[in-house]
């Protein structure tokens, strides 16, 4: 276990210093200007996500904050993604420098974030969107595509 943590503290560490080297905002010391707590929702929300093995309390002392601060980054980050371009845009760039960090690409990052928001969405909206996406000109087509294969004779 001691290995495990060891090795949470050196990814957040990493994490945290690639957020400094870029914006030099530490992310460890306290503050609440917009850039700072999007840095950290970012942060938190990206450690949580990738990494189901470090706890919200281990990524609080990380942070020196309590873990119900870093529960609602995680939950403030999901509406802030959707609804604010630059916020969105900030996100994308850490989080595919720490993809690289976590030796992964974001090869699929259309599909990654439609199954972030499948999984933070309640059943109902997901039912609302489902409803939506089958009505789309494009998908309707996909959907009632019927292949008739001919069968190939050589005469």
């Amino acid at each position: 276990k001691n290995k495990n943590m060891n090795n949470h503290k050196k990814i957040l560490k990493d994490y945290r210093n690639t957020i400094e080297d870029q914006t030099g905002i530490d992310v460890q010391v306290p503050g609440r200007t917009r850039d700072k707590t999007d840095l950290v929702k970012i942060f938190c929300h990206h450690a949580k996500k990738n990494n189901q093995k470090i706890s919200y309390q281990t990524i609080g002392e990380f942070l020196n904050r309590d873990h119900s601060t870093i529960i609602h980054s995680c939950n403030s980050y999901l509406s802030l993604y959707t609804t604010d371009k630059d916020f969105k845009d900030k996100a994308e760039f850490f989080i595919t420098r720490f993809c690289a960090i976590d030796g992964h690409s974001r090869d699929e990052s259309n599909k990654d974030e439609l199954i972030e928001l499948i999984e933070l969405a309640p059943e109902v909206t997901r039912g609302e969107w489902l409803k939506m996406i089958k009505e789309t000109p494009l998908i309707k087509k996909a959907l009632h595509v019927n292949v008739d294969y001919e069968t190939v004779t050589n005469d």
